[in-house]
């Protein structure tokens, strides 16, 4: 047969449905995620860099769950994008406490300031893109002692500065372990999958945030009477299906913007308050912003209300 190697003659086999080409075609995916991952960068591959930024995202949601959990007896999302459990925000401030602060472990002090600058650093980063891109802030500490501009204050960051401690000396060195118990091929595999899921909903995330921005501008100006043209193209109706008002309101209950279009909606987002805590009164409501440019509404980590009254 044509599509069958000839015996004896060298010639690769040919497929006629291409399978063999898409397998040449994956085997170089590999070699070159690969070679990718064995990369490094200050001494630690990116193989190691890469797992960090993930497990950390993942321990991200469970810090903020827990610390809503106790500080408030709320049960609600903490994600930091749709549809999977992550907070990038930890990922990227955990990977880099590991990456710069592991040749630090014999200066518990060093590592713990290094630590609090760091991560204030990626905080404050955090929210003054999102702020000046999305019209949009998850927390505010405007009333904290020594805060600077309400994106950062001494509270949390030494907070940070703890975490970077349980990073280096406890965390670390038990992921470590973990990863090294994976075989490297299985463990490439599995990282590529959760690289592709993690960059699919942060194009998600970014898309609906993009869209929820003009939604609420064109409901603001349609609630001062004005006439206003709704952008619906394929693509955002694509993001509408993908990412409808109840998912956005419920996964991020607490981003300024999300408040904003519940104000406009009435939508309410929904919680589970534990027993033995206060109910939640109804807070005071409050102006609507006039435009998404506008200074957002802020919501402190910690409030024990909803964010739109601007309480902590």
């Amino acid at each position: 047969m044509a599509a069958q190697q000839r015996i004896g003659t060298g010639q690769p086999t040919r497929s006629v449905n291409g399978i063999g080409r898409t397998g040449s075609l994956l085997d170089l995916g590999r070699s070159e995620m690969g070679s990718l991952y064995s990369t490094t960068l200050l001494g630690c591959s990116v193989y190691q860099i890469v797992w960090w930024f993930v497990v950390y995202s993942v321990l991200g949601v469970v810090v903020e769950t827990m610390f809503c959990l106790v500080h408030e007896g709320l049960l609600e999302s903490r994600f930091g994008v749709l549809f999977l459990p992550l907070r990038p925000l930890y990922g990227v401030g955990g990977a880099m406490c590991t990456l710069l602060l592991t040749g630090l472990r014999q200066e518990p002090v060093l590592v713990f300031g290094f630590g609090m600058l760091i991560a204030s650093v990626v905080e404050y980063l955090a929210s003054e893109v999102m702020e000046k891109v999305f019209g949009t802030a998850s927390w505010d500490y405007s009333d904290k002692v020594l805060n600077l501009h309400g994106r950062i204050c001494v509270q949390y960051s030494v907070g940070w500065g703890l975490l970077a401690l349980l990073t280096v000396y406890v965390i670390n060195p038990v992921l470590s372990d973990l990863v090294g118990t994976v075989s490297r091929r299985v463990g490439e595999v599995v990282l590529t999958v959760l690289i592709i899921l993690t960059l699919l909903s942060m194009t998600i995330t970014l898309a609906a945030l993009a869209r929820l921005r003009h939604r609420v501008l064109v409901l603001q100006a349609r609630s001062r009477g004005e006439t206003v043209t709704w952008r619906d193209t394929p693509v955002d109706r694509m993001i509408d299906r993908l990412a409808p008002d109840p998912i956005m309101i419920n996964t991020f209950p607490r981003a300024s913007l999300i408040l904003r279009l519940s104000e406009l909606t009435g939508t309410e987002r929904a919680w589970i308050r534990l027993p033995g805590h206060p109910a939640r009164r109804p807070p005071p409501r409050r102006a609507v912003a006039e435009s998404p440019d506008a200074a957002p509404f802020r919501g402190s980590r910690g409030s024990s209300q909803p964010l739109s009254d601007g309480q902590s």
